[in-house]
């Protein structure tokens, strides 16, 4: 077997090990995930507020078992370990999965009353492709697909989306011009996703993963500017970060 996918399988076993050995304790900490009850109904759209649990504890025991340890004894020491940090991790991250949902749920009842009152098929067309965006960028695994730093950049990109839908259907024309600067880059990045094969390094998937990112911030810097990003993003830096990947192996 492959070095990597050893290491990898090993980590995974781990990880069920500890999680088969702790599982009555696990299920008592799932409702430490709370969930607000005006949020219920938005829960449907990832399966449910169970669902939703599931994957919160899921992405928690992901991140605190999946260690490389080789003995009885150590996997002793990380049960010992873990145990006192799953209740604040499972707090914690829920609290994140809620503000996506929360966006989430505001940014689609946005969209869809603003493509349902409007009247210009330029508007509605915009509309529609936001929600499209929407659902590419918040899929129903999302508490487990991303890193709890990454999931509290997504509310920011969901107010960008409500923030370039309420603008665009108010100026179609400025969105479309700037519409035209992103497309190249969205171009870039399918491209540049399309060119990983099995043979690509770690560290160009990193880079392809890290310039979807850079993508979704330069929409920040387009569409919603007051909601700043955590770091410069322009054109010439997406074009540098292009030619830089492509000389990745």
């Amino acid at each position: 077997m492959d070095p990597k996918k050893a290491a990898e399988t090993h980590l995974k076993g781990v990880e069920r090990l500890l999680s088969v050995k702790m599982a009555k304790e696990l299920k008592g900490l799932k409702p430490l995930c709370r969930i607000p009850e005006d949020l219920n109904q938005a829960c449907g759209y990832f399966g449910g507020v169970s669902e939703i649990r599931e994957r919160v504890l899921k992405a928690v025991t992901r991140r605190l078992f999946r260690q490389d340890i080789r003995s009885r004894e150590a996997f002793s020491e990380v049960q010992k370990k873990v145990r006192p940090e799953l209740s604040a991790a499972i707090q914690d991250l829920g609290a994140r999965v809620v503000e996506v949902v929360r966006a989430y749920h505001q940014t689609r009842t946005f969209l869809y009353t603003t493509e349902t009152a409007s009247t210009g098929k330029t508007a509605r067309a915009l509309c529609q492709a936001l929600r499209e965006d929407l659902a590419d960028l918040v899929p129903s695994d999302f508490p487990v697909r991303y890193t709890r730093e990454r999931l509290g950049h997504l509310p920011r990109y969901l107010k960008a989306m409500v923030l370039r839908a309420e603008r665009g259907t108010n100026d179609p024309a400025k969105d479309a011009k700037k519409a035209e600067e992103l497309l190249e880059f969205q171009e870039d990045l399918k491209t540049l996703k399309e060119g990983l094969s099995p043979d690509s390094t770690t560290e160009k998937r990193q880079a392809v993963a890290d310039f979807r990112w850079m993508v979704e911030e330069f929409k920040v810097s387009l569409f919603a500017q007051e909601l700043k990003t955590p770091y410069p993003v322009s054109q010439k830096r997406l074009k540098r970060r292009v030619q830089e990947i492509q000389r990745m192996i």
